[in-house]
């Protein structure tokens, strides 16, 4: 390191060799600066949904889950079926998030939402 905190032991021309790769990653850089304007990304969405684990659950014969909601929370509750009764609480427990989350969506109140 020399008195600037610089790393030494670059090559000895000091010009560094050109990977294969870089071409297509200067097409790429082009292609993403080409607009005039950038293209909007949403990255984070402003409201908040949290599945709550503790107000329902999937043991025994019945099951429930919360979803906290701008809105509010809403829940469900229910009994399981035949078919699954039979299976393990560690995938009950799953099932029911899933269930819960995909019904959540299906009726629209995860749009524009960060889960």
């Amino acid at each position: 390191m020399d008195d600037k905190g610089f790393v030494k032991g670059g090559p000895a021309s000091g010009l560094t060799p050109v990977v294969p790769r870089f071409r297509k990653g200067l097409e790429v850089l082009m292609l993403l600066t080409a607009r005039a304007t950038p293209v909007k990304r949403i990255i984070r969405q402003r409201e908040i949904v949290t599945a709550i684990y503790g107000f329902g659950d999937a043991s025994l014969g019945g099951f429930g889950a919360s979803v906290g909601l701008p809105q509010g929370i809403h829940s469900r509750f229910g009994v399981w079926g035949r078919d699954e009764e039979d299976k393990s609480s560690n995938y009950r427990e799953l099932r029911n998030l899933v269930d819960t989350v995909e019904e959540e969506a299906q009726v629209g109140r995860l749009a524009r939402t960060e889960l």
